[in-house]
C-alpha cells in the first residue's frame, strides 16, 4: 500500500512538472505570439505608410505631367504666333517677282528655317500625346504607293538641294490601306529628313515600296555613315540623337514619332543596317485593306486651287492678320479682316463671307470658339466655311472647335498650299 501511494506521489510531481513547463512554454509562446503581432502591426503601418508616400509619388508625376504637357501646348502657341506671319510674309515676296537673288535665296531660308521650327514643334507635342494616348488619326481609304510618290516629290527639292540623289520605287497599282494620310506623310518626311541628316554631300537616298503578302512596307535606304547594332536598339527611343554630316539641329523625336505613329496604324517599323560607313534602312510595315475591285474607284481627283472667294480673315495679331491678308489678295480672293472677336461680327454680316480665318486666342471677350458659334447661328453666315487658324495642337482644341462649328482645324504657320487645298476643298463640299 505504502508503495503504491508514493508511485502515485511520484506521478503526481512527475504531472506538476510538466504542468509547469508546459506553463512556461505557453508562456514563451504567448509572448512570441504578442511580439509577432507587435511586428505584424508594425509591418502594416510601414506598408501603409509606403502606400501613401506612393500614392503621393504618382499623384505629384500626375500633376507634373499635366503642368508640362500645359507648359508645351501653350510655348508651341506662344511660338506658332510670331512664325505666321513670317511664312505669310515669304510667301508674299515670292509672288512679288523679286529679280534679286539674293532676297530669293534670303526669302527661301527664312521659310525653310520657320518650316524647321513648326517641324520641331509638332514633333514635340506629338511625342506627349501618343505618350498619354491622346494623339487620334483621322483614317481613310487611301494609295500607300500613289502617297509615297508625292511625298517624295515634295521633299525632292530638299533632299537635292543639300547635294542628295532620291530615287523612288513603287508599283504603279494602287496598295490600299487605311490611314490618316497627313500622319503618314508625316512618317515619310522624318524618314526622309533622318537620312539627310546622316548622308554626306553626294549620297544617295531611295525609297522602295513592296507588298509583301497581306502588307506593304517602305523602305527608306541611305548611303551614310550607318549604325552599330547597339544604336539600332536604341535608335527610336525620344531624346536620342547622333551627329550626322549634315548637322542638322533636332530634339531626337524623328524617329520616336514614326515609331508611334506607325504603330497607331495597326504597323511595325525596324532599322537595318550593315554597320559603320555602309548605310542604314528603314522599314514601316502596314497592313492592307481587303476590299473589292469596285471599292477602289477614285471618285475624287485631286483638288484644284480655289476660285476667287470672300474670304474673312480674325486675329487679333495684327502682322499675322494683314500678312495673310495680302497673301490671299495676291492669290485672287477678296480679303477682309477683323482684330477681334465681335467687331469681326460686324464686319462679318456686311461682308457676308464665303470663308472665315479665324484665330482661336482673341484678346477681347468673344474668343474663335464663340465667334464660330455665332457664324453658325446667323441665317445668312452659317453656311460659311469655318477654319480655324491657331497656335493651339492638342486634341481638345480640335475637338472644341469642330463642336464650336469649324470645319477645319490648322496649325500656325500654314503653307499657302495646304491653306488653299483646305479652301478648294470646302468649296467642292458646298
Amino acid at each position: 500500500m505504502d508503495s503504491r501511494l508514493a508511485d502515485l506521489e511520484e506521478e503526481l510531481r512527475h504531472a506538476r512538472a510538466q504542468r509547469r513547463e508546459t506553463a512556461q512554454e505557453l508562456a514563451a509562446a504567448q509572448a512570441l505570439l504578442s511580439a509577432t503581432q507587435e511586428q505584424l502591426a508594425s509591418a502594416r503601418q510601414e506598408v501603409r505608410v509606403l502606400k501613401t508616400g506612393r500614392r503621393q509619388v504618382e499623384i505629384g508625376l500626375q500633376d507634373a505631367a499635366r503642368h508640362k504637357d500645359a507648359y508645351l501646348t501653350m510655348l508651341a502657341h506662344e511660338l506658332r504666333n510670331p512664325l505666321a506671319p513670317l511664312r505669310n510674309a515669304v510667301q508674299v515676296m515670292r509672288g512679288l517677282d523679286v529679280l534679286d537673288p539674293q532676297m530669293v535665296e534670303l526669302g527661301e531660308i527664312i521659310d525653310r528655317q520657320v518650316d524647321h521650327m513648326a517641324h520641331m514643334l509638332d514633333g514635340l507635342l506629338d511625342i506627349a500625346h501618343i505618350a498619354h494616348g491622346k494623339l487620334q488619326l483621322e483614317p481613310q481609304k487611301l494609295d500607300l504607293a500613289a502617297l509615297t510618290r508625292q511625298t517624295a516629290e515634295d521633299f525632292r527639292g530638299i533632299v537635292e538641294s543639300g547635294g542628295l540623289t532620291l530615287d523612288v520605287l513603287a508599283p504603279v497599282e494602287p496598295l490600299w490601306v487605311w490611314g490618316d494620310p497627313t500622319r503618314l506623310m508625316q512618317v515619310f518626311g522624318n524618314l526622309l529628313r533622318n537620312a539627310m541628316k546622316f548622308t554626306a554631300t553626294g549620297g544617295q537616298i531611295r525609297i522602295t515600296v513592296v507588298r509583301e503578302g497581306e502588307t506593304v512596307t517602305i523602305q527608306v535606304s541611305d548611303t551614310g555613315i550607318g549604325m552599330t547594332p547597339e544604336l539600332i536598339a536604341r535608335v527610336f527611343d525620344p531624346f536620342h540623337q547622333e551627329q550626322g554630316p549634315s548637322r542638322r539641329p533636332g530634339l531626337g523625336l524623328g524617329l520616336a514619332l514614326v515609331k508611334g505613329l506607325v504603330e497607331l496604324h495597326g504597323g511595325t517599323v525596324r532599322a537595318i543596317s550593315p554597320g559603320l560607313g555602309l548605310g542604314s534602312t528603314f522599314c514601316f510595315s502596314l497592313p492592307l485593306m481587303e476590299l473589292a475591285a469596285d471599292e477602289f474607284a477614285e471618285t475624287a481627283g485631286a483638288l484644284s486651287p480655289s476660285a476667287s472667294l470672300r474670304i474673312l480673315v480674325i486675329d487679333d495679331l495684327r502682322d499675322t492678320t494683314d500678312t495673310l491678308q495680302l497673301l490671299l489678295e495676291h492669290e485672287g480672293h477678296h480679303v477682309a479682316v477683323a482684330y477681334e472677336g465681335e467687331g469681326a461680327l460686324r464686319v462679318a454680316r456686311q461682308f457676308q463671307p464665303q470663308a472665315v480665318l479665324c484665330d482661336i486666342d482673341l484678346s477681347d471677350a468673344m474668343n474663335g470658339y464663340a465667334v464660330a458659334t455665332a457664324l453658325r447661328r446667323d441665317p445668312v453666315l452659317r453656311t460659311a466655311h469655318l477654319i480655324a487658324i491657331t497656335g493651339y495642337g492638342h486634341e481638345q482644341s480640335r475637338l472644341e472647335a469642330q463642336a464650336a462649328g469649324f470645319d477645319d482645324h490648322l496649325l500656325k504657320p500654314v503653307s499657302m498650299e495646304t491653306l488653299t487645298a483646305v479652301l478648294a476643298a470646302g468649296r467642292k463640299g458646298k
